[in-house]
């Protein structure tokens, strides 16, 4: 992953941030399965960490922000909703679908991807979702722009699934193909901390 993937996704977001001040934004973070302890952690913090960011560093609240985690570790209270089909599914019929057409969604996906050569799926709890299926429940929500940041290995079929007038996807990888961890989350984060 080059410094320019990660430079083109902090100007994006710091771009439909500053354009939408008025806008009323939207934010779901999604830290998906990790499938070992340390990765479990990592993506966990990864989404608390952007989700306090959001707050201290952009001026959002908490109440725009959704952080759904697949898997909290053990050491630390549960209080985020499970990343599940179901909760992800009922974000975008109860949460997002109050927007209106001047509101922009950010959504940012940290985890794993995998690919079966058709469909390109994000790792949650349960049954993953594919990337056509993310592409549905986009296209049932009434915003002005969209920016989703899937920043999991295996990620870049989700470029072809979701692309659409007036949204950026920026993906970590190139096709569904590179399934090696990727570590898109941890630079984008620092890059945006800084």
């Amino acid at each position: 992953m080059s410094f320019i993937r990660y430079f083109i996704a902090l100007l994006t977001f710091l771009l439909f941030t500053a354009a939408s001040l008025v806008a009323q934004n939207k934010v779901l973070i999604i830290a998906g399965a990790g499938g070992t302890p340390e990765f479990e952690n990592m993506f966990y913090q990864q989404a608390v960490g952007l989700h306090d960011l959001l707050i201290e560093s952009f001026g959002y609240e908490s109440k725009d922000i959704v952080v759904l985690v697949a898997d909290t570790p053990d050491s630390i209270e549960q209080i985020y909703a499970k990343a599940t089909a179901k909760n992800i599914r009922n974000y975008f019929v109860n949460d997002a679908s109050g927007m209106s057409s001047q509101s922009n969604l950010f959504c940012f996906f940290i985890g794993h991807d995998s690919y079966d050569n058709e469909w390109g799926k994000f790792n949650i709890s349960g049954k993953d979702l594919r990337d056509f299926d993310y592409s549905q429940l986009l296209n049932s929500v009434p915003f002005n722009k969209l920016l989703f940041i899937n920043m999991a290995s295996a990620s870049g079929t989700f470029i072809d699934k979701l692309s659409k007038e007036n949204r950026v996807i920026i993906t970590a990888t190139r096709d569904g193909f590179e399934k090696n961890a990727t570590q898109f989350a941890s630079q984008f984060l620092e890059t945006l901390s800084n």
